[in-house]
């Protein structure tokens, strides 16, 4: 009688397979669509005015007493004796750099480790604000 007709079943075409992989791209997108929608989010941030704003900002007289404040522990940090210097302890010397810094640099570093000492900074974010300007 009739016999069906078998189509051998080998390797999927090109077209197949790129078809495959769009309705999966579109699956695993509707996936994270789906769960990011999903996802508790927070409170919208209530917006600041003008003049809250406006607040914040300090103004020129605000930033002299600042600037008036980190001299004055400038000045009193040059001004408070050194410790006597104790017995000769070993010496420790690093490796010669691969760079000198020049006297723009050294000043530069100057300021920062005096403003950063007048601050009370530790010693971690002096390292840090020195390797971040230099």
């Amino acid at each position: 009688m009739y016999e069906p007709v078998r189509v051998p079943r080998g390797r999927p075409s090109r077209r197949r397979i790129k078809v495959f992989f769009v309705l999966l791209l579109a699956f695993l997108s509707a996936v994270v669509v789906t769960v990011i929608k999903t996802m508790p989010h927070n409170p919208p941030v209530e917006q600041l005015s003008l003049d809250e704003l406006a607040m914040m900002v300090p103004d020129a007289q605000q930033t002299e007493l600042i600037a008036a404040i980190v001299r004055t522990r400038i000045a009193n940090a040059r001004a408070t004796p050194k410790p006597a210097a104790r017995a000769a302890r070993a010496v420790c010397r690093a490796p010669k750099p691969p760079h000198t810094w020049d006297k723009a640099q050294r000043e530069n570093a100057r300021t920062i480790v005096e403003v950063g000492l007048a601050l009370d900074f530790p010693d971690r974010g002096l390292v840090v604000a020195l390797a971040t300007a230099m």
